[in-house]
């Protein structure tokens, strides 16, 4: 009797995951089911005759947030219940846990972040504050700090920075290290080697080769923005620095990542990863909103809600 694989990816949003997601899929030798960013793995009764390949982000929802709109205890009951959900795909064959360097991981997701918000994405004045704040940054790289951007684009959901952002990386960061304390059986595999396609390492875990394809699929087409690394070197200034350094160094260290925060002498931005990525995917969620206007938000935002690579 064949015997096939139960396959999970963990990994923060915009860590790589719909990639390695993509990758993993096309090169099994049998289509796969797919569990996109479920909450809970639930058996079905065919999956014995066929691979199942899951998608599980960490932290789980509740713990991404600094800020609580619910009681202490109803919070607690929120976690229970997604550690509960999370334990369920503890008994997969396969896991492999995705990492990045976290100075590039703030930036591909505070550019996301415009398409996750109801009061940017539906309001052309917001949208246009925001691009206008990219535009002078690429323009001028050293003139507007990072910190600047990602304030503008928190005020629509009346958060800021500096009372949000230490609480969310150093409450993933805790998160992720205790996680993979408790994994067994994985694979880790850095972010920056998956987009240079050193998987050696990893195809050996799994015991079969990946297919290079260049297929495309129509939904996460929002997903990629650069499909590279390094690029926080442009991005911030010193500014930035002062404010992320003490946050990310642990991170930074515990897996190896360069601790040198040397800004590139001469920077450069370029708007198809900044200013017209931000325009493109607020459009895309424009229209999957006005083409959904009457369906329940939740079915839609499930699509949505990948923080990509």
């Amino acid at each position: 009797m064949i015997h096939y694989p139960k396959i999970v990816i963990y990994g923060q949003y915009k860590t790589g995951t719909t990639a390695c997601f993509i990758k993993i899929r096309d090169s099994l030798s049998s289509c796969p089911r797919e569990i996109f960013e479920e909450s809970e793995y639930i058996s079905l009764p065919d999956d014995n005759l066929k691979p199942v390949l899951a998608k599980v982000i960490i932290p789980p929802n509740p713990n991404a947030f600094s800020i609580r709109s619910c009681s202490e205890t109803q919070f607690i009951q929120l976690i229970q219940k997604a550690e509960i959900g999370l334990s369920s795909f503890e008994t997969f064959d396969k896991k492999i846990l995705l990492i990045r360097d976290p100075r590039d991981w703030i930036i591909s997701g505070a550019l996301f972040l415009p398409q996750e918000y109801k009061e940017i994405y539906n309001d052309s004045e917001a949208t246009h504050n925001i691009l206008d704040l990219i535009h002078k940054k690429e323009l001028a790289p050293k003139t507007v700090s990072f910190i600047e951007i990602m304030n503008e684009i928190l005020s629509y959901s009346n958060n800021t920075v500096e009372d949000t952002i230490p609480g969310l990386i150093r409450g993933h960061h805790s998160y992720i290290f205790n996680f993979e304390k408790n994994l067994n059986n994985y694979v880790r595999w850095r972010y920056e080697d998956l987009v240079d396609n050193k998987s050696m390492e990893v195809e050996k875990y799994f015991g079969f080769k990946f297919t290079k394809s260049d297929k495309q699929d129509e939904r996460f087409k929002h997903v990629p923005r650069t499909k590279s690394y390094g690029n926080w070197r442009d991005w911030f200034t010193p500014s930035d620095i002062e404010f992320f350094k003490p946050l990310m160094s642990e991170y930074i260290e515990y897996y190896g990542y360069d601790k040198e925060w040397r800004l590139n002498l001469i920077q450069q931005i370029n708007p198809d990863h900044a200013s017209k990525y931000v325009e493109n995917t607020v459009n895309l969620r424009r229209k999957a909103f006005i083409s959904n206007v009457t369906k329940d938000e939740r079915n839609f935002k499930t699509i949505f809600q990948t923080l990509p690579i």
